[in-house]
């Protein structure tokens, strides 16, 4: 079965297997864990967006900040909200000491930075981020046959 968030891209191949690793230890297909994650990624996303900060204990805190900067060319100042992610202490020690250096992980970071870098305030959405969360839980219900409910 194919899972919508799960592109065929190698970039995909992490997520991909971490699908597989929680689904081979809770005994859930691959389908009902990707619907799970989607429903807490959505629940996260709307919890930061209302202000209020989300700690996961022993993986981290996401929370939002407030920030206050220059415009371009001018010296008007604009406020602007932005998302911050503190890792845990256990977290953080587990990725130093053991990942291997890679230069990979640089790049790719550099590289989502850019793609998903905000414009200026005319470029805010004013809907929800997850809009397609939705989206993702009909397809995979939709592949079961629509025999099952996420809702």
């Amino acid at each position: 079965m194919n899972i919508p968030f799960l592109p065929d891209a190698g970039s995909a191949d992490p997520l991909r297997r971490i699908v597989q690793d929680v689904g081979a230890r809770t005994g859930l297909s691959p389908q009902h864990v990707a619907t799970i994650i989607s429903h807490g990624l959505e629940a996260i996303a709307d919890e930061v967006s209302k202000g209020r900060a989300v700690t996961l204990p022993g993986f981290g805190a996401i929370f939002p900040v407030t920030r206050t900067v220059r415009a371009r060319g001018t010296d008007t100042k604009v406020t602007s909200t932005v998302i911050r992610f503190s890792a845990a202490r256990g977290f953080r020690e587990q990725v130093r000491y053991g990942a291997p250096p890679s230069e990979t992980g640089r790049r790719r970071y550099v590289r989502h930075m850019r793609n998903h870098a905000l414009g200026g305030p005319e470029h805010r959405c004013s809907e929800r981020a997850f809009t397609a969360g939705r989206a993702f839980r009909d397809a995979i219900a939709s592949q079961l046959g629509g025999e099952v409910s996420f809702d």
